[in-house]
Parts: structure tokens; C-alpha cells; sequence
């Protein structure tokens, strides 16, 4: 990445993940319908992994000499950084596993869920590149901000989400908030990673997104014990809208 486009370099980056993940289910529903065996599925699988692996072998980084020391200093850990990937691990668990299942049980249906992640795929594919270009223009805090705002609010009103309508326009923001932080949130992360310690740092601030995800299910089993089903949900919403 260079200082100068990262933003634009990071929304590229995730429209070819987009895109690969929308090609992804029908790529594998053609291969597993046109082999003649389970068997010969996961042989063809298998086969586009190793070929994916491939362009990393030829990578341009410098090889790192100095070993790395698991020894961080408890106070370059404690700090913004660290308590915002809490909760940004707090966020990604209830978008990526607690939102989908709370919709189904709304839509109760695979085709209408489709369309909506499809929709909403689009929608990301369009505002990364945006939002990558406002980000190289110096408009990474107030992006920051406005979509960190945004998508704590978007948390809360997943709580009064009860129909196919009302899920549809709420995901769709939710992706557009999402993707508005997304951007200048990995910009500034690697920013930060190159000026400190970059194994270190990036160990660390994976540390404190695993540790967000982890709080995140302590509070939803412990909740369980007293609350309904449903509920629950609301406590995850809320704990990821603080």
C-alpha cells in the first residue's frame, strides 16, 4: 500500500473480494453438479486452493530478520486502538453471524434472504470504491466518524426490525455505514502498524478483535439464563452499538 491512494488501493482490494465471494456459491454449484462424484468435487476444490496460495509465494515484501518477540509492553497495548477492535470484534460477530440469523428467522425463507445479501452486495461493491476515494482526499476522521455514528444507530434500530421491508432497507444502510468505516478504518490500521512495531502491532489488535468477539458470547450465554430467545438478540444489538 502507498500512503499516497491506500484508500483507493483498500476499496479495490474489497470489491475483488466482493466479487469473489459472489462468484464463490455458483462457481461451487457448477462444480458440484458437474462432476461425477463427491470425490472428484473435492479434488477440483482442492485444486483452486492451491492455485489461489500461489501468487503469495511470489510476494515483494522484505524478509523480516530480527525474531519475533511474543514480549509486548502492557502500556503499547493499552490504548485507542486496542478498546476500538474490541468492539470493533463485538461488531463483526453481530453482523456476520447474530444479523443473518436474526433476519432468516424474520424472512423464514433462503430465496428472499438472497436477494437481500445480493442486493446489499452490490451496494458495497459500488460505495468501497467511494469511500476510498474520500479517504485519500484527508476525509478519514470525519468518515470515522459519521459512520461509526451511523452504524451504532443502525445496531439499535435492528431491534425494531420485524418485517421483509424493514430488514431490507435496514441491511442495506447497515452495509452503507459499514462500508463508509470500513475503508478509512484499514487505511489508518496499516498507517499505525508501519509506524510501531508491525508484528507486534498487528498481533496485539487481533488479539483485542478476538477478545471483543469473545465478551460478546460471554454476555449473550450469560443473558440466556434469564431472557427469551428473542431478547437476546437485543443484547447483542445493543452491545454492539456501545
Amino acid at each position: 500500500l502507498t500512503k499516497k491512494d491506500s484508500g483507493t488501493q483498500i476499496g479495490l482490494m474489497n470489491i475483488i473480494v466482493c466479487v469473489v465471494t459472489a462468484l464463490g456459491p455458483l462457481i461451487g454449484g457448477v462444480i458440484a453438479t458437474s462432476s461425477s462424484s463427491l470425490k472428484n468435487s473435492i479434488l477440483v476444490a482442492l485444486f483452486f486452493i492451491i492455485v489461489a496460495v500461489i501468487p503469495l509465494l511470489k510476494h515483494m515484501d522484505k524478509e523480516l530478520i530480527e525474531p519475533l518477540s511474543y514480549k509486548i509492553k502492557l502500556r503499547s497495548l493499552i490504548n485507542k486502538d486496542l478498546l476500538s477492535n474490541i468492539g470493533l470484534g463485538i461488531s463483526e460477530s453481530v453482523i456476520g453471524i447474530i444479523w443473518p440469523l436474526f433476519i432468516f428467522l424474520i424472512l423464514n425463507s433462503y430465496e428472499t434472504l438472497g436477494v437481500i445479501v445480493s442486493a446489499s452486495l452490490i451496494l458495497v461493491i459500488a460505495l468501497d470504491y467511494v469511500s476510498g476515494r474520500y479517504t485519500d482526499r484527508g476525509k478519514t476522521k470525519q468518515m470515522l466518524k459519521i459512520g461509526s455514528f451511523g452504524s451504532s444507530l443502525i445496531h439499535l434500530l435492528h431491534i425494531a426490525v420485524s418485517s421483509t421491508p424493514a430488514v431490507a432497507v435496514i441491511n442495506l444502510t447497515s452495509e452503507a455505514t459499514n462500508t463508509a468505516v470500513r475503508i478509512p478504518w484499514m487505511s489508518e490500521f496499516y498507517k499505525h502498524a508501519c509506524k510501531e512495531d508491525r508484528r507486534a502491532y498487528i498481533a496485539s489488535m487481533e488479539f483485542a478483535v478476538c477478545l471483543g468477539r469473545a465478551l460478546l458470547w460471554v454476555a449473550v450465554i450469560s443473558a440466556s439464563f434469564a431472557l427469551k430467545d428473542k431478547q437476546l438478540f437485543y443484547v447483542a444489538f445493543s452491545s454492539a452499538a456501545l
